[in-house]
């Protein structure tokens, strides 16, 4: 895109020089990307359907889960496959807005939609690494950017209300990367299974129980200060949860954010002897931020084998019995733009939510594992400012702002275009007072709550700017998310809650994905909901088309032949 900052001469040499070093650094720590995901799972019930070609299968969500589960159904060779998503796009949390004729970053920033796999995993970034130069040179060389990430703004006088100035990142102790690197290969074994990365393969109770542990400062310890050291600021800022008070997370969380932050990190040698590497700690991104145009394209390429049908807000699900006899089209849903009727049916949506329109009894497995689920408050606040100190593609993260006490401050601020004095920034906003099963406030309360959360986002804004010696202009949008990182508390963990949600994947032929089942990442979601379809839908023989069968990235090729052979 013309004006964009990733348009850079020297751009190449510095994404070449950044994977070289991110998957040595990788190497090197331990790292691995997740070559097949528990490829020894059993089959969920259900697998096999018994309609074949004609199955109809419906998908309630259109973010990235719904629709990569969607997508990879069609490569399976199912060809009436339907995505009803409530919104007026698809993308969920990970949608692009339009400002000034540019697109801009409304809730993920940070995506592998520059890979033509979309994931990491599935890119075998370690696994075949001149295959994924290769591609960067070729597919991803006119759709990725960089966005280092190396700058914290913090005091320099350390007074909490002083002048902001940007400084670099330190690693947390004395050794630099290792106490954090220490951490997540202990809990999670290198040397072990590729799929210990998720989390309904691992038992809480037993060697992983210190992960089950509520999470606090002292227990964080060991990744250094919690205001200024990467990846505690990098994992709280991005909305993983507040370093105090009820919106901290059990240690599970920060054990799996802290390792994926490690990974965009540089060498620890680099960072303990200061010398730095070409941007520091870097993210990929999608060259122009055009996320929805992306969506939109990467649902046309299914073909007519995919229908989408934005608007359609879920009111009412009406499933079989279980251990009933199968018949065709027995999962009724009924959506504001009309009534559906389908064989199976994949929940992609937020499973604390789905309450509200899944026919379950109040005495059912589903029931009470999905009123388990927390969330927290975020906002993504736009606001038009002229900020010198901040530098245009280069996100910057505010020290001291990841706390209680600074609620509707801004925690990331992202300047996406030197051209423009669009600033973008992101705070928590009142932790959700949420009971099993619901909120504990009303509609209206809820509503009141935000009206004056807006208020105080505005001035908090304005507030950062002018400490960073900018100039404020006016607020041009404000996105909530109510129910943002859906997670569970610790004794949920120590009961197993992923491995209970994960036995009822098939029951009244329903599945389940989405980022409470693992991370609300964009590369995790998309891996786990493929994980999910190629483990639970079998392939239809004789319909599955070699052009297909060539888009299923070799990841889910190699899955699928081992898990449903």
């Amino acid at each position: 895109m013309e004006g964009s900052f990733a348009s850079k001469p020297h751009e190449g040499l510095q994404m070449l020089v950044a994977v070289l070093t991110f998957t040595l650094g990788a190497h090197l720590r331990g790292a691995r990307f997740v070559p097949r995901l528990a490829a020894n799972a059993p089959r969920a019930a259900g697998a096999n359907g018994g309609f074949g070609r004609a199955e109809a299968i419906g998908v309630i969500g259109g973010g990235v889960s719904g629709l990569w589960a969607a997508i990879e159904l069609t490569r399976l060779g199912y060809t009436d496959v339907t995505v009803l998503e409530a919104g007026a796009e698809l993308g969920g949390k990970a949608r692009s807005f339009e400002l000034d004729g540019r697109s801009y970053p409304l809730g993920a920033v940070m995506t592998p939609f520059g890979l033509r796999e979309n994931s990491f995993a599935a890119a075998q970034v370690l696994e075949r690494p001149f295959k994924f130069l290769a591609q960067l040179a070729t597919y991803s060389r006119t759709r990725l950017q960089l966005l280092p990430a190396n700058a914290l703004l913090s005091t320099t006088d350390g007074q909490a209300s002083g002048p902001l100035r940007p400084n670099p990142f330190a690693l947390g102790g004395e050794s630099g990367v290792e106490p954090a690197a220490r951490a997540w290969r202990d809990a999670f074994e290198p040397q072990g299974t590729p799929e210990r990365f998720y989390a309904h393969t691992l038992d809480f109770d037993r060697t992983h129980a210190p992960l089950a542990s509520p999470a606090g400062v002292d227990r964080l310890a060991h990744w250094g200060d919690a205001q200024r050291d990467w990846p505690l600021v990098f994992t709280s800022s991005h909305g993983y949860g507040l370093l105090d008070g009820d919106a901290t997370p059990p240690l599970y969380y920060w054990v799996r954010f802290a390792q994926k932050a490690t990974n965009c990190a540089r060498l620890g040698f680099w960072w303990r002897h200061g010398a730095g590497l070409p941007g520091g700690p870097t993210g990929p991104a999608l060259r122009g931020f055009e996320h929805n145009a992306h969506f939109a394209r990467a649902a046309a390429e299914a073909g007519d084998a995919l229908r989408v049908r934005t608007g359609a807000r879920v009111l009412a699900v009406q499933r079989p019995a279980r251990d009933a006899p199968a018949r065709p089209r027995s999962v009724k849903v009924r959506t504001t733009a009309g009534d559906f009727a389908f064989d199976r049916l994949i929940v992609a949506t937020d499973l604390k939510l789905a309450l509200t329109f899944l026919d379950v009894a109040e005495e059912s497995a589903e029931a009470a594992l999905f009123a388990q689920i927390r969330h927290l408050t975020y906002y993504t606040v736009v606001v038009r400012a002229r900020v010198p100190a901040l530098t245009p593609g280069r996100v910057h993260y505010v020290s001291g702002h990841q706390t209680s006490e600074r609620l509707c401050a801004p925690t990331i601020m992202l300047v996406p275009y030197a051209d423009s004095d669009v600033l973008i920034s992101w705070a928590y906003g009142a932790p959700p007072q949420e009971a099993d099963g619901a909120s504990a406030l009303t509609a209206e309360q809820d509503a009141e709550r935000a009206a004056r959360e807006r208020v105080q986002l505005e001035a908090q804004a304005r507030e950062a700017v002018e400490r960073l010696g900018g100039t404020f202009g006016r607020v041009e949008l404000v996105e909530r998310y109510a129910h943002y990182f859906p997670h569970v508390n610790a004794d949920s963990l120590r009961a197993g809650f992923h491995r209970r949600v994960d036995a009822l994947q098939g029951e009244r032929n329903t599945y389940y994905v989405g980022e409470v089942l693992n991370l609300p990442l964009v590369s995790e979601c998309i891996d786990f909901a493929r994980y999910i379809v190629r483990r639970c839908f079998a392939p239809v023989p004789a319909v599955a088309s070699a052009r297909a069968e060539a888009a299923a990235p070799e990841m889910m090729r190699a899955l699928s032949a081992t898990t449903l052979g």
